[in-house]
């Protein structure tokens, strides 16, 4: 072996002489093309590297059509791309998944369209969760008892925001994404970005302190935080617990859009609401204004339907309301006419009688009212019923409901405007009564007056009685007899 890494490294030295000398070639020189050059290589690579037994992380893995398993093997400081072919992935008694710790039988090999160096895996088992998969887990567990993955705090999107707030890159294709979307669906949003970095040391801290701005600025309606997507490690700072926390104490509702479909992060886990992609989060946002318009014009047209035959039932509901009004009207003048004419035959009789035949007439009338309110408003309920029952559409009859409403509606007025009457009305009757009242003879000798009779017959004039006639006098309590001794 370490004769043919001289040789090797001898022929390497060779051509980088050659290159950095004169520009003629010597006959005498073994001078490469790449494709020698990487067959070579590889073929250096086959021999002293097969059977190797090598342990990491899973990242980046891909399963093609074909079958084949596309990945990459790391550990903290290194890694290195592998393959399994069909033959071998079919064997496998676990899903490969990032951040998996595995333990990896592979021959060394180099590409030759590229040049890389990478491993073909024959054989692969689990050793393991991997280190940041075990993360995950366990902040997963923790922030889950604290109950920030609680649907029931998750709060619904504004249906028409006028201001945005993006967190992200400025330089990546999610920013680009965004605001094409945006500017297609509801052109007239304002969107507001705070460039951050979404991956390596130092991006979990910045996209926190971004979210934390936004609210402190309360300019945005709406948070969209994400990015394109990556491996575990690129997507990790969205795992980060500070991250988490910033989310969960947002005031603004917080849309996450990090990686595509299949990546689920625990920023997803906290937010509001979840897209699969940064386009599906701006979707989500704002609403399809072309779409807005199409519904609004159908409901125009529904509107119009609806008036259409809607129109005659109004008609009708006028009428009724402008005959029950007239009836009303013509029912109290023909009672205010009977109560003016009680009230010119209040001397013919007592104020007692007059009074109770009042209030028996008041109780007669508002029974009479009583039922023609509720025969006048049976006769409505059976005019709709009518009209329902001849709509030819079930969707239509729906619309009746709120016909029903303006019925139930007038009911309520017409019985607050009878009531109002009504009370009008035995006001008027309280205070006929009060005058009859006052009319009263006794009212009149409470006040210090007196009635004189003479053998029964009430004695208004003093000519019309002589001396030594006896008098009968009713005072306001009691009577006295007295006789006449002299007359004026």
């Amino acid at each position: 072996p370490c004769a043919i890494d001289f040789q090797f490294g001898k022929s390497l030295l060779g051509c980088s002489a050659m290159t950095n000398s004169s520009h003629a070639v010597s006959n005498s020189m073994n001078v490469l093309s790449v494709s020698e050059l990487t067959r070579a290589l590889n073929e250096l690579v086959e021999g002293h590297f097969f059977d190797i037994v090598f342990t990491g992380e899973i990242s980046q893995c891909t399963l093609a059509s074909s079958g084949h398993l596309y990945f990459t093997v790391k550990d903290a400081q290194s890694q290195i791309r592998s393959v399994m072919w069909r033959g071998s992935a079919a064997r496998l008694t676990f899903k490969p998944e990032e951040g998996l710790a595995v333990l990896c039988t592979a021959r060394a090999n180099v590409y030759p369209k590229s040049g890389q160096l990478q491993m073909v895996v024959s054989h692969m088992e689990l050793a393991g969760k991997g280190d940041l998969h075990q993360r995950f887990l366990k902040l997963k567990a923790q922030l889950e008892q604290e109950g920030l993955f609680d649907p029931s705090r998750k709060r619904s999107l504004p249906f028409f925001p006028k201001t945005i707030g993006v967190v992200t890159s400025k330089s990546g294709a999610v920013i680009h994404d965004i605001m094409t979307k945006i500017l297609e669906r509801m052109p007239q949003t304002q969107v507001y970005l705070i460039d951050v970095r979404v991956q390596g040391d130092g991006a979990a801290e910045e996209i926190a302190a971004a979210i934390d701005r936004f609210n402190k600025l309360q300019n945005v309606e709406v948070l969209i935080v994400g990015r394109g997507g990556g491996s575990l490690e690129d997507l990790w700072p969205f795992n980060e617990e500070v991250v988490v926390r910033s989310i969960f104490r947002s005031k603004i509702p917080v849309i996450s859009a990090v990686g595509h479909e299949v990546d689920v992060t625990l920023s997803d886990l906290v937010a509001d609401s979840r897209a699969p992609t940064p386009t599906a989060a701006a979707e989500m946002a704002v609403p399809d204004r072309k779409q807005l318009r199409r519904e609004l014009e159908k409901l125009a047209n529904r509107l119009i339907d609806r008036d259409r035959w809607l129109m005659p039932l109004g008609q009708a509901l006028d009428d009724l309301t402008l005959q029950l009004q007239r009836a009303g009207d013509r029912f109290f003048e023909r009672n205010r006419a009977r109560l003016d004419s009680a009230a010119l035959r209040v001397q013919s009789i007592r104020p007692s009688q007059l009074l109770q035949l009042l209030n028996e007439r008041v109780t007669t009338l508002d029974a009479r009212l009583s039922q023609c309110l509720r025969s006048f408003l049976n006769g409505l309920k059976q005019q709709v019923i009518r009209f329902e029952a001849r709509l030819p559409l079930s969707t239509q009859r729906r619309e009746l409901s709120g016909t029903r409403l303006r019925l139930q509606q007038l009911e309520k007025r017409l019985t607050i405007g009878v009531q109002a009457n009504y009370s009008t009305r035995k006001q008027m009757t309280s205070a006929l009564s009060a005058r009859l009242e006052a009319l009263s003879y006794k009212s009149t000798l409470a006040r210090g007056y007196s009635i004189v009779r003479h053998e029964g017959q009430i004695l208004s004039e003093s000519s019309k009685s002589k001396p030594q006639d006896v008098l009968d006098i009713s005072l306001h309590r009691g009577k006295l007899s007295a006789v006449v001794s002299d007359i004026e």
